[in-house]
């Protein structure tokens, strides 16, 4: 939603930046929907979640994990900047800041959203011990949005993988683009 009190060069910010967004939402009487996920190989899943979540409310606020809260899972594979400013590209958000806390409990607090859009495991958000406690404070709404299963970071690397086995290549079917003498069907 284009409400005209966002410029481009506040889509992507910090925490200190989107609490300020906060308040002007807030002083434009405007509601906050608010979401978070690493968002590493952002796919069709994150898209749909994505936008159903911005039907939640006026202004849809992401949080992008940042590179040292997701290394102990081998990830990033993309950069904190630049898997915001992809997330920042699409329509239906409005603010986008990248935190680096283990939990999402001090940018809830913080941002005060309307509605939360939790990670899920199935039908059951999955929240931790902190986020409940200010869920619960802050009276905030909590929905599920499940998403396109298949889309995870760790089944699209898997594709790839198999993808560059199937073909018996160092690079699988992407080499072929670079190597004019090898063609792969589909390619």
């Amino acid at each position: 939603m284009d409400v005209g009190i966002f410029s481009p060069e506040r889509l992507v910010t910090d925490i200190d930046g989107a609490c300020e967004a906060e308040k002007m939402a807030r002083d434009e009487g405007l509601t906050i929907v608010l979401t978070n996920e690493e968002f590493d190989l952002a796919n069709p899943g994150h898209v749909r979640l994505l936008h159903e979540a911005s039907k939640l409310a006026d202004l849809l606020f992401v949080g992008i994990k940042s590179d040292s809260t997701i290394q102990s899972y081998d990830l990033p594979i993309i950069s904190e900047f630049d898997r915001a400013y992809m997330i920042a590209a699409l329509g239906c958000v409005d603010v986008v800041f990248i935190y680096g806390d283990p939990d999402f409990s001090k940018p809830l607090e913080k941002i005060r959203p309307d509605v939360y859009v939790a990670e899920s495991d199935g039908e059951v958000p999955v929240l931790s011990d902190d986020e409940k406690k200010v869920i619960d404070k802050l009276e905030i709404a909590v929905k599920n949005i499940s998403i396109y299963s298949g889309y995870s970071t760790a089944n699209i690397i898997n594709r790839i993988v198999n993808s560059m086995t199937k073909w018996g290549m160092e690079w699988g079917p992407i080499q072929c683009l670079f190597d004019r003498k090898k063609t792969a069907p589909g390619v």
